[in-house]
């Protein structure tokens, strides 16, 4: 971490060549991995509770209008903020905004403590179109203290006099400059004063802790000073804060090309700080069904609003077998609301056989054991259904906020080590439960898939042909109580979270002791599960999903 940091400030302190300047595409990747992260998280699906609050947001936007700007330049400025806000407006989330221009002395445009004017979208608007920035008179130096100075003052008087919502609301600064300060102190002591109001410590060097601040720097221009401007940037791991652009009209290219996508699904948000004897919707993903082969009942998960994925071995025996009827998928929760769609289609993989090995004593072999659920109305999306992120697709890429991910870096970022922890759905005496387990891969994968070899004593097969890397294995895992599944979760997420994100990686399918039987809470020491690995379906998965959910590039 200390080489990561040392290098970035390293890079940071070199100057600004005619060719260094980051394109407006690049730029506005970056910022929207990051920044709609923050929105993301703020939506009123993923923290919505009984009183109805809304995800809030204070945006502090920064305006240099010191002598070297002109007046093309500030016009520039403005209507890239102004199209910014635009940008902003479209997330459900109650937006606050304090707009000021910096010279010599700081003037405030819009005031964050205006309730008539901070929180309506169009007065903001109005507002900044009407400013002049001549107002500044002959005092034209560049003052980014005193302009971030004003914004820890508004900062800390809302700590003071909205003490209820303070520690829940996100405060984000953008500021736009094209130079570096010439009067007054360092600006980078305003920032120690904003993260000491916000009880951080100003001197770390990683915010990545910082869950209510993030500060965005645009430098605008040759003559930008870097190395003040990374001071004030905030630094958090997989993001970036700091671009170097080479104009104003580069400035509007990237607010306009970032956030507001619309085809872009939010995905993987639930609702987690809820009480232990409440039914918030901790796992709005899931949902249930009959199954047509067995007639028990199956599980499966949202993952948009026309398709549910799921386990090829709830209708049929063959991928080719044909369903009968429609089906009905069951979504939310019966206390505070259960609804349902019919199925249009089911889908299930070509190649999944359960009798795929039967010439080799195999009674059943559950190989590619994954379906698709094509609903014949799309599911409303709301914070009781909404869908869980697929990894490899560009909803999750965003969610992981990330830049120009490949599938491989999706699935290392995910399963980072030999023993993931991850999560299923499991439906209990006090209703739906996640339960935890762990999957084995690399080195320590084998000694997990050795304990399905009891399942297959007069097998005429190897135990490799039995449970393919198609499969992750799951349970046993020393020193950890892991769960296991029963019947009834066939075709449930396997699920873990990142960044307050939830993403699939296996669909649930088959256990050495799956039944009802069998203690979930102390389940026996060879008990061991098996999922469908999604990684490894990415291309079937796409052939169907493509035009709902965009996948990244390298999935073919």
């Amino acid at each position: 971490m200390f080489i990561y940091f040392a290098l970035y400030c390293l890079f940071s302190l070199l100057p600004i060549g005619p060719y260094m300047f980051d394109s407006p595409t690049a730029a506005a990747a970056a910022l929207a991995g990051s920044l709609a992260g923050v929105m993301d998280v703020l939506s009123p699906e993923f923290i919505k509770d009984k009183t109805g609050q809304t995800g809030r947001l204070n945006v502090f936007i920064v305006l240099d209008t010191s002598g070297s700007i002109t007046a093309t330049d500030f016009n520039s400025s403005r209507k890239a903020t102004i199209d910014l806000i635009r940008k902003l407006a479209t997330y459900e989330v109650q937006i606050r905004y304090h707009v000021l221009s910096f010279a010599t002395e700081v003037i405030d445009i819009v005031d964050i403590l205006n309730i008539y004017t901070r929180d309506n979208e169009n007065r903001v608007i109005s507002t900044l179109e009407d400013f002049d920035p001549k107002c500044h008179g002959p005092k034209t130096g560049t003052n980014l203290f005193a302009a971030l100075s004003k914004v820890n003052e508004k900062i800390a008087f809302l700590k003071i006099s909205e003490k209820k919502h303070f520690n829940e609301t996100q405060n984000v600064i953008i500021i736009q400059t094209d130079g570096y300060s010439n009067i007054g102190n360092k600006s980078s002591l305003a920032l120690k004063m904003i993260r000491s109001t916000l009880g951080y410590n100003y001197t770390a060097i990683d915010h990545t802790h910082e869950r209510l601040l993030d500060v965005y720097v645009f430098g605008v221009g040759s003559k930008v000073k870097k190395e003040e401007l990374n001071s004030l940037a905030s630094k958090k791991r997989g993001e970036e804060h700091l671009f170097i652009l080479e104009n104003y009209s580069n400035l509007g290219k990237v607010f306009n090309q970032i956030i507001s996508d619309k085809t872009v699904t939010i995905c993987g948000l639930a609702q987690e700080d809820v009480p232990d004897d409440s039914s918030f919707y901790t796992h709005p993903w899931h949902v249930t069904f009959a199954g047509v082969r067995t007639k028990q009942k199956c599980s499966g998960s949202i993952i948009s609003q026309n398709w549910v994925l799921t386990a090829a071995h709830c209708f049929g025996r063959k991928g080719s077998d044909q369903v009968p009827h429609k089906i009905e998928i069951k979504y939310g929760n019966k206390l505070y609301g259960e609804s349902s769609v019919m199925s249009k289609q089911v889908i299930m993989h070509p190649k999944y056989n359960v009798e795929g090995l039967k010439q080799r004593n195999v009674k059943e072999f559950y190989d590619y054991d994954v379906a698709l659920v094509e609903v014949d109305t799309p599911i409303p999306l709301s914070w009781k259904a909404r869908p869980i992120c697929l990894p490899c697709t560009v909803p999750a890429n965003r969610a992981m906020k990330k830049v120009n991910s490949t599938c491989e870096q999706h699935r290392n970022e995910l399963i980072l080590l030999n023993r993931t922890s991850v999560s299923f759905i499991q439906k209990t005496s006090q209703g739906l439960k996640r339960k935890e387990t762990h999957i084995h891969i690399g080195n320590q994968r084998r000694a997990c898939v050795e304990k399905a070899r009891n399942t297959i004593s007069d097998a005429e097969v190897t135990l490799e042909e039995y449970v393919p890397e198609r499969f992750f294995c799951s349970g046993g895992t020393i020193n950890k109580k892991d769960s296991i599944t029963r019947k009834g979760d066939s075709g449930g997420s396997l699920f873990l979270e990142k960044r307050k994100r939830f993403f699939q990686v296996g669909v649930v399918s088959w256990g050495t002791h799956g039944s009802d039987d069998v203690s979930s809470k102390f389940p026996p020491s060879d008990a061991r599960d098996f999922h469908i690995n999604v990684f490894k379906m990415m291309s079937w998965l796409k052939k169907y999903l493509g035009n709902d959910i965009q996948f990244l590039s390298d999935v073919n």
